[in-house]
Parts: structure tokens; C-alpha cells; sequence
């Protein structure tokens, strides 16, 4: 029989190969809907966001289908199994293991196997198994652990009248710091359409940049992807930081539906001399001040992956920005276990993943039954969380429904 169900699904991947170009294009408009469009005063933006959204899940949980692989990583600490597309499979090593492994190949599960095959794995010794799935995938396990976090979220801005008061107050004062900073050491800003700009931001300005920062594991957008949506739209466009002269930083912005959405940024030649005279807090600052002028009232500052030891995460968290879903279809991880080690639970909190509930977004807090008890004072996780733009904290623990602590 699971000869039979192995062949059945490679029969339907192959018959589902000439579908695929149709499943991505159904997430391109998904994205496009939620970030591109101006949409008419007549439909309820809600309604199409909502619509938008389950289209683009779909989109994922069709492109998933029939399989998903399934690999192991093993230190002499604990034993991970990860299954999704591979794409974050060297994201999961980086988190969770310090040593160099290679990741042992367990092969292709079929998605309506995938319940049964994660109890075997668990019963097999593995601590923790880790599901990369669409949002609508109805993975159901009886497993003492279980939480699922997002992989990527967004941070937005309100952006208050007069736009100044954004810089004001103890909580960025750093941000308002390095703006002032490189204010004074002759930057300026200037907007630009034209596609020699561009051109010169995606040669010399993005593509080193990114490779720089992210190395051999840089998710590169391909420039036409770049020009054609953002700049021919004329809502969008490239704001150029300059000193003397000569452009030295820029970042793609686009506005829809009163938001500016930060899009792409580059250094020129990938200068972390720049990076290091606070560079980016001004190119952000200028996007801002553009957006505003515009007539924008939110600025929606990207994406970041979703836990909070990540370095973007906490670059926006300090701008006072709240946390929201990801403007785009997007997977998300849940974790499977039926007990954590000391070490392995103090991992997963160090990490610190983010959970959503109802719209709103949490800390996730992974405590044994004796902490639930002991851990009374955690105010001041509490209040750090709500500093990084989430709701509070929400408490798992073994065999119990998760909590929320506001």
C-alpha cells in the first residue's frame, strides 16, 4: 500500500507540472493585490485583503502539493527533522546548530501522510520536527508541543502629524541620533524615475549590497521584477541618497492605498563604511519623509523573518513599528515535539519566535509544567516584547492550550 500511495503521488506531480506557472501566477496577484493596487473607494479593502490573502495561501498549499522533503539535522545536543521546500533549510541550521552538519535526506512525504509520518519520527527520537506548510494545510497532531510562527512578518508606521514627532521621545533616540548624524556630514536625498538610476541602484548598489549582507544564501530579485511593477505604475520610484554630489545609497519605494512600501535598498559597492556613518536610519528617514509627502500616513517598513533575535527584526522593532502579516503569501513553521530538554527549550527561547492570534502578534514562550508555576515575575519579557511592536507573550506549555499575556 504505501508503494501504491508513493506512486500515486508521483504520478500527480507529474500531472500537476503544467499547473505550476498558473499556481505562481495566482501568487503574483495575490502580492499584487495587497501591495499594488489602488483600490476603488467602493469595495470594502478589507474584503479584498481577506480575499487576497486565502487566494495567495491557496496558491501555496496547491504548489506544495502532492509532496514535500524531508531532511534531518543531528548534533550531540538534540535531533531536528524539517520538512518544506528547502529553502529555509540552511535558516534552520544557522538557528538551532552552532557546528557545520550535513543534513541527512529522509526523502519526499506525501502531504496527507504527513501526520502519521511525524509520529514516527517522534517516536523514533527526533526532539523537535519542524513543518514548513501553507497556512490552510490542516496538519493535525496530537503532540504535547505544538506552536506555529510565521516566517517572515511585516513592520508598519503610523506616521503622525507633524512627521517629526516620529523622531521624537527616549525610545528612538538612537534612530533620531544617526539621522541627525549623517544630516550633518553632507547627505542629502532626491527622488528619481529615470532608468539610468536605476540602473545604477541595481548594479552597484543592490546586488552588492545584498550579497554582502546575505552571502550565497541572497534571495536576489531580478531587475525587470523591480522595474516594471514599482516604476511604471508612477506611484513608486527610487530615492537616491547623495553627498557631493555622487549617489552613494538608494532604496525603492511604492505607495498604495495611503501606505508607502519600503521595498528594496542598496549600498553603492556594498560600503559597510557607510552602513557603520548610520546610512541606513537616514535612507529610511528620507523614504519616510517622501511617502509623507505624498500623502501617505503609513509606511510599511518590509519584512523580517519572524523571531525576535533577528537582525532586521530588531532594527525596525526600534522604530516604534508594529508587527502585522506579511504583505504577500507566505508559509509558516510549526513545531512539533512531546518533550523539550532544558537546553533545547532555552534554544527556542532564545531565538524567539513570534506567534499570531486573532490579527494580533505575540512573543512565544516555550516553558516546561514546573515553569508555568515558578515563572510569576516576567515583566520584564513582557515589556521588552512590547517594546519589538508585539502584543505580549504567549506561553507554551506541554499538554496545555497556549495563553496569551498582554
Amino acid at each position: 500500500m504505501a508503494e501504491c500511495n508513493h506512486l500515486l503521488g508521483r504520478i500527480l506531480k507529474k500531472a500537476k507540472q503544467p499547473l505550476n506557472p498558473l499556481i505562481d501566477g495566482i501568487a503574483d496577484l495575490s502580492c499584487a493585490v495587497l501591495r499594488l493596487y489602488e483600490m476603488p473607494r467602493a469595495i470594502p479593502a478589507e474584503m479584498v485583503r481577506s480575499a487576497a490573502f486565502s487566494m495567495g495561501d491557496f496558491s501555496c498549499l496547491l504548489r506544495d502539493f502532492p509532496f514535500l522533503r524531508a531532511w534531518k539535522l543531528t548534533s550531540a545536543e538534540w535531533t531536528v527533522v524539517f520538512v518544506g521546500t528547502g529553502q529555509y533549510l540552511r535558516t534552520i541550521h544557522s538557528l538551532f546548530f552552532d557546528e557545520n552538519l550535513e543534513p541527512q535526506v529522509l526523502g519526499d512525504v506525501e502531504l496527507w501522510k504527513l501526520a502519521a509520518q511525524t509520529d514516527q519520527w517522534l517516536s523514533e527520537g527526533a526532539d523537535l520536527v519542524i513543518c514548513e506548510l501553507s497556512r490552510l494545510h490542516p496538519l493535525k497532531h496530537p503532540a504535547p508541543i505544538r506552536f506555529s510562527v510565521p516566517i517572515w512578518v511585516d513592520f508598519v508606521l503610523g506616521l503622525p502629524e507633524p512627521l517629526e514627532r516620529l523622531l521624537a521621545g527616549n525610545e528612538v533616540r538612537k534612530i533620531r541620533g544617526r539621522v541627525n548624524k549623517v544630516r550633518k556630514t553632507g547627505f542629502s536625498w532626491r527622488f528619481s524615475r529615470s532608468r539610468d538610476d536605476f540602473e545604477l541602484f541595481y548594479h552597484r548598489m543592490y546586488l552588492p549590497f545584498v550579497k554582502a549582507r546575505h552571502g550565497d544564501r541572497a534571495m536576489v530579485t531580478p531587475d525587470r521584477f523591480q522595474w516594471d511593477p514599482w516604476f511604471t505604475s508612477g506611484r513608486g520610484g527610487l530615492i537616491l541618497v547623495t553627498r557631493g554630489g555622487q549617489q552613494v545609497a538608494g532604496k525603492i519605494c511604492h505607495i498604495a492605498n495611503g501606505v508607502c512600501y519600503d521595498l528594496e535598498m542598496g549600498i553603492l559597492d556594498g560600503d559597510p563604511g557607510l552602513l557603520q556613518q548610520g546610512i541606513n536610519a537616514f535612507i529610511t528617514w528620507s523614504s519616510i519623509e517622501w511617502g509623507y509627502r505624498q500623502g501617505a500616513r503609513h509606511f510599511n517598513m518590509g519584512g523580517a523573518h519572524g523571531w525576535r533575535s533577528n537582525h532586521g527584526f530588531q532594527w525596525k522593532a526600534q522604530w516604534g513599528a508594529r508587527i502585522v502579516r506579511q504583505q504577500q503569501p507566505c508559509r509558516r513553521w510549526t513545531f512539533l515535539a512531546r518533550e523539550l530538554s532544558t537546553a533545547l527549550q532555552d534554544r527556542l527561547n532564545r531565538i524567539g519566535f513570534v506567534g499570531e492570534r486573532n490579527g494580533a502578534f505575540y512573543g512565544i514562550r516555550v516553558e516546561s509544567q514546573n515553569d508555568r508555576h515558578a515563572a510569576a515575575d516576567i515583566g520584564q519579557e513582557l515589556a521588552d516584547a512590547k517594546r519589538k511592536g508585539l502584543a505580549g507573550l504567549m506561553r507554551i506549555t506541554p499538554g496545555a492550550k497556549a495563553s496569551v499575556l498582554n
